[in-house]
């Protein structure tokens, strides 16, 4: 999961799931068990509420991310500026304008006119 958090973010996303993972973690060790000694199977029906909320919160809030590309993942979550940056440097070197590769660089149209 940590691969979808922008660069500048993912210490803060590590620690936000590490903190997660160990409240869970405590939850299930040491109140579970108290829960199940008090109200016995009632805390079955409470468990399987829980359930759902976490499915509906998973389904409703989180975004599609399967048979995606990083670079739309990135345009996703790093949002529209981030996707305008990448496309004007896409257009730069598609029409030679590109600092590093210079005038010589293969132009859109050349390559469009040598498969044909």
């Amino acid at each position: 999961m940590v691969e979808i958090f922008p660069f500048q973010q993912r210490a803060q996303g590590i620690a936000t799931e590490q903190l997660t993972v160990r409240l869970a973690n405590f939850f299930n060790t040491y109140i579970n068990p108290i829960a199940m000694e008090n109200i016995g199977w009632k805390y079955y029906i409470f468990y399987c509420v829980w359930v759902c909320v976490e499915i509906s919160t998973v389904y409703f809030l989180f975004p599609e991310t399967h048979n995606r590309t990083l670079e739309e993942l990135s345009f996703m979550f790093e949002g529209k500026e981030k996707q305008k940056k990448v496309e004007e440097g896409v257009e730069k070197v598609l029409h030679g304008e590109d600092e590093i590769h210079g005038k010589n660089s293969v132009k859109l149209e050349e390559v469009k006119a040598s498969k044909v």
